[in-house]
């Protein structure tokens, strides 16, 4: 099955971007048809699945999860805010721990 894709520039290196179908080039330059087994489309393809995604999947949903804390008109008191504050800093910080994606040590919420 080929793949219509736009490239990063006119070395076909590096793929930007996948299309059902050819693009308009003066919007979309640097396109081609390739099979969907080429390497560089399978290297395009694996920056969005794998654990790292994954991870950072779950830390938005917890992040998301947890927004309603630091709202102006949060319920909690200051302490539990800056509580709050502390967790999803360090969820934000999970990607830079030395073991990420593979070992991440998740932060536990407040009460």
């Amino acid at each position: 099955m080929t793949i219509h894709v736009q490239f990063k520039d006119s070395t076909q290196a590096v793929i930007i971007a996948a299309f059902a179908g050819p693009q308009d080039s003066t919007d979309y330059p640097n396109q081609a048809e390739i099979e969907e087994t080429d390497a560089r489309y399978l290297a395009f393809v694996e920056r969005f699945s794998g654990p790292a995604v994954d991870a950072r999947r779950l830390r938005s949903d917890l992040l998301s999860g947890s927004d309603w804390t630091v709202v102006a008109d949060s319920p909690l008191t200051t302490e539990k805010q800056a509580e709050w504050k502390t967790y999803r800093q360090a969820l934000r910080d999970v990607t830079k721990q030395p073991g990420f994606p593979e070992t991440i040590t998740w932060p536990v919420a407040p009460a």
